[in-house]
Formats: structure tokens, C-alpha cells, sequence
């Protein structure tokens, strides 16, 4: 079993209460960088790349189109779960993000609201529509989402059944 040296537990120490804010330890999951996650309203399971370097999450999305409601920007876009099956979503845009790409250019991603779960966890949070495609996971769940009582173990791989 290896030990900790003291400047290990300091840092411990010093930077666990900030993790964990005010989440108490019955709150606080321990999860895998990459875990299974439901988009709720469709019961879409799909995989999740956990990513604390991102600020909010992004989601596969095609065949989108943009129309206007009640004055409103909304987009229609489609989903496509792990086994195949396909959800149509309509969600008002909430805003656009400027998302700066390897390649030093700049690309405009629509952000809605949307409802996922992991593990026991189900929250709405902003989350924005491109093709990840050519990305080995359709869902990349970022700070904004993880934030709220998620500690990422980077060596562990879907460690939590979905419960919601």
C-alpha cells in the first residue's frame, strides 16, 4: 500500500473543502471520466466523457434547424442514443457560445436547456448542439453540470449505474 507524504495531505487538505463546497459526503459521488448518462425527457442513454475542463457541456446534435417562436429563437435537432434509436428535440436557443477551435478559429454553438442524468443525479443545465461526430463520445458533460456534488476519478471508466 503506498503512503502519503505530508505535503501530499496538505494539498489534500487545502483543496478538498473548495471541491466540495457545501455538498456534504452523502452527496458526493465518485465517478469515472467516462460514465453512461440519460437525456431524460427522451429516456436516451448515451456515453459521457467527464471533462472538468470544460466549462458547460456539449451534445451531439443533427440535422438542426432553426425557426422562430413566440418572437424566440428555438432549434429542432436530433439525438441519437446508444442503441440506435433516434429523439427529435425542440428547446428555445438560451444563447450562443463562442467556442475557440484548435485550428484558432472561432465557432458559434446554440446552448439550450436540457435535462440529463447520471448515476442517481438528474439536473437541467445549458448545454450546447454540434457535431461530435467524428469525437469518440456524443456527450461531454462539463463544470457546470459536474459542479454539483461529482468528483472524477480520471483512471476509472463507467463506475456508476444509471438510476434515475
Amino acid at each position: 500500500m503506498k503512503h502519503l507524504g505530508l505535503s501530499t495531505l496538505l494539498l489534500i487538505s487545502l483543496i478538498l473543502p473548495r471541491m466540495v463546497r457545501s455538498q456534504t459526503a452523502e452527496n458526493i459521488g465518485i465517478y469515472g471520466y467516462l460514465e453512461k448518462a440519460r437525456l431524460v425527457e427522451a429516456t436516451l442513454d448515451m456515453e459521457a466523457k467527464l471533462d472538468t475542463g470544460a466549462d458547460h457541456s456539449s451534445l451531439d446534435a443533427s440535422d438542426m434547424e432553426f425557426f422562430e417562436r413566440q418572437g424566440k429563437q428555438w432549434v429542432r435537432f436530433q439525438v441519437t442514443g446508444d442503441d440506435g434509436r433516434d429523439a427529435i428535440f425542440e428547446r428555445e436557443v438560451i444563447r450562443t457560445a463562442v467556442i475557440k477551435q484548435r485550428t484558432g478559429a472561432n465557432a458559434q454553438r446554440p446552448v439550450v436547456m436540457l435535462r440529463i442524468c447520471l448515476g442517481r443525479h438528474s439536473e437541467t443545465v445549458q448545454v450546447n448542439l454540434t457535431d461530435r461526430s467524428e469525437l469518440s463520445y456524443p456527450l461531454l458533460l462539463g463544470r457546470s453540470f459536474l459542479e454539483n456534488g461529482f468528483l472524477v476519478n480520471s483512471a476509472a471508466e463507467f463506475t456508476t449505474p444509471l438510476n434515475c
